[in-house]
């Protein structure tokens, strides 16, 4: 979930029916004539955003936000280091170090988060591909984290072609502790 500054940085914002009145909603349970005329904007909310929801729409729209997807609080402070990202047999394999550089007990959150560079098609800036939580780890102690990402599911929908594909080129697989907060990030070519 990704809180916004203002509720009108929501894209669904735009469709909200801020002019609603009373609405009968077993008139939506069993649909008549009547729903079929219905006022948007006034009796219901059409939500036209796509694959833009959440924080794929506060990213393309380089949107403040008060709290961004994937956030969370912490006694301690993580440090994220020796970062590799490979492709092999059709899988993205990401390795990385976490310690904790704090003064007390923690776990973290590890996110990661792929974007397509020169994508010529409509995508998000990044998307959330994995994640994975650390053991329990002692002040000044680490972690080695192994994650796999599917090439599969780097694939579009191309709509000429009615299949998924993979725009072929540069995409950048990065590693945080929200969508915000990109500690690391290696590029690969596929």
């Amino acid at each position: 979930m990704t809180f916004p500054v203002r509720l009108q940085d929501h894209a669904s914002n735009a469709n909200f029916p801020l002019d609603g009145e009373p609405l009968d909603f077993t008139s939506l349970i069993f649909p008549s004539d009547n729903t079929k005329n219905a006022e948007k904007n006034k009796d219901f909310t059409r939500y036209d955003e796509g694959i833009y929801v959440g924080y794929r729409h506060f990213d393309k729209n380089n949107l403040e936000v008060s709290y961004p997807f994937g956030f969370g609080l912490s006694y301690t402070r993580f440090e994220y280091s020796n970062d590799q990202v490979t492709v092999k047999n059709d899988t993205v394999h990401v390795a990385l170090t976490v310690k904790n550089g704090g003064d007390l007990a923690g776990k973290e959150v590890v996110q990661v988060y792929v974007s397509k560079t020169n994508s010529t098609i409509d995508r998000p800036v990044q998307e959330l591909k994995t994640f994975v939580k650390t053991p329990l780890l002692a002040p000044g102690a680490s972690a080695t984290l192994y994650l796999q990402i599917p090439v599969s599911e780097l694939w579009y929908w191309n709509e000429q072609g009615a299949a998924w594909k993979l725009e072929k080129g540069g995409y950048v697989v990065k590693a945080g502790a929200s969508s915000r907060d990109i500690k690391v990030s290696r590029e690969i070519q596929l």
